[in-house]
């Protein structure tokens, strides 16, 4: 075998490093970014899964939490540990959709409250009182 066989198998085999990728990326590479997606996306999915228990739910905010990084990839300090920032971005997003799911909760049942009120006519302080209440 040849000298340059060689070298070309071995540029072929080359997986390229995580601070290889995001250098790129940061350079303007999206492809770069593509292999970091395709590396990275079902440990992102599990985490979000494990959290939401819903795989829709979860593929969207892989999505998401992708895209967050990609946007804030210049902060990201030690190119070497993408991956433990990305699960971090992951559970710091999940944490903030299960907020936001417990607060729409909440508010319809509010307004599921209001509307029972609301067909009693008994309830009419009741229904002053979760009017004030919101």
């Amino acid at each position: 075998m040849s000298t340059d066989t060689r070298r070309s198998e071995d540029f072929a085999l080359h997986e390229p490093s995580d601070i290889e990728l995001v250098r790129a990326v940061i350079a303007g590479d999206r492809a770069a970014y593509g292999t970091l997606y395709d590396r990275y996306a079902p440990l992102v999915r599990a985490v979000c899964y494990d959290h939401v228990r819903n795989l829709a739910d979860a593929q969207d905010l892989a999505q998401d939490v992708f895209l967050r990084a990609y946007e804030r990839l210049d902060r990201l300090r030690k190119s070497d540990s993408f991956g433990r920032w990305l699960v971090a971005i992951a559970r710091h997003r999940c944490r903030e959709w299960r907020r936001q799911v417990s607060r729409d909760r909440r508010r319809q049942g509010c307004l599921l409250e209001i509307e029972w009120a609301g067909t009693s006519a008994d309830n009419d302080g009741e229904l002053a009182r979760l009017g004030r209440l919101m």
